[in-house]
């Protein structure tokens, strides 16, 4: 079925409807999830307009039985227990490997492929969860790295 319209004006009103209803239309293969949510879960994942949203009435035990919110916590804590406050990061801005070795000998959250002793932790980029660990605190705003060096924001 065609529509008219009267004027150049109400198809572009039709258009920019049309484009925002499927902006907005959840998508199956995508979990539900609408353009608009993936667009903001992967450009600003703790932004306004995220799906994603940190509950902060969640009590303080609770949070120590999850691993990679204590992980944190204590990566965290670290950072702020440096000398200055800063942590001096590689070359190639990633975190130093005695740091790394400590974090995951916290045995809070383990990796079979290491732990099994296919891969050793030499480096960051070795284990997932330290990887993860620095790039979510990182956009979260809690870290900023500024010549070579790791510290904490106000946040």
């Amino acid at each position: 079925m065609e529509e008219e319209y009267e004027d150049l004006a109400a198809l572009q009103a039709a258009v920019h409807k049309r484009i925002e209803e499927q902006n907005h239309a959840p998508v199956e293969e995508l979990d539900n999830l609408s353009p608009i949510d993936l667009h903001a879960l992967l450009y600003a994942p703790f932004g306004e307009d995220s799906p994603l949203i940190l509950r902060t009435d969640v009590p303080a035990e609770v949070w120590k039985d999850v691993s990679f919110f204590e992980l944190t916590r204590v990566f965290l804590k670290l950072i702020r227990e440096a000398p200055k406050g800063e942590i001096q990061l590689t070359q190639k801005g990633r975190l130093p490997v005695k740091l790394v070795r400590r974090l995951y000998d916290l045995n809070l959250v383990r990796e079979w492929h290491i732990d099994a002793g296919i891969q050793k932790l030499y480096k960051q980029s070795d284990s997932i969860v330290i990887t993860n660990l620095f790039l979510i605190t990182d956009l979260a705003g809690l870290t900023k790295k500024r010549l070579g060096k790791l510290s904490l924001t106000k946040k």
